[in-house]
Formats: structure tokens, C-alpha cells, sequence
């Protein structure tokens, strides 16, 4: 098992540019050194981003940060 929780806080979060719920965070727990690619898709399976972390990535807790942007820098609906 590579990891062992992967949790979004907040959940809930709105990009639009009002300053409230702009970013979220993804908590991951890597059981073992890995590799990792996050890929964030909406409800019907369309990739949004794709953010490789990278090869190595130590045991331990990782957070990373998200912004509602794609992969081209577009904003992505609620």
C-alpha cells in the first residue's frame, strides 16, 4: 500500500475570485517513498490538472495546495 489517506480540506471550496474558499488543500498520507501524480477530475471523469509531484517522495505527510485552475490556467466551475 503506498498511501494511506488522502483527504481535500475544506471540501467544499468556490474559485471565483470573491477572496471567500478560493484554495483547498489535499492531504495525503505516503505509506512508502513513491512516485506520486495527483490528477483532479470532475464528477464525470474529465481530468482537470495533473500535477506530478514527483519520483522520491518521502514517507510522511504531504500537502499540497490547489487553486481551481486546469491545466491551462483556467478557472474550472464550482
Amino acid at each position: 500500500r503506498i498511501l494511506s489517506y488522502v483527504e481535500v480540506v475544506p471540501g467544499l471550496f468556490s474559485p471565483n475570485g470573491d477572496g471567500r474558499r478560493e484554495l483547498t488543500s489535499l492531504r495525503i498520507g505516503v505509506e512508502v517513498p513513491a512516485g506520486l501524480t495527483v490528477v483532479i477530475q470532475d464528477l464525470g471523469g474529465t481530468v482537470l490538472r495533473r500535477v506530478v509531484v514527483g519520483q522520491g517522495v518521502a514517507a510522511g505527510a504531504l500537502t499540497l495546495g490547489w487553486d481551481g485552475n486546469d491545466d491551462l490556467g483556467q478557472e474550472v466551475p464550482d
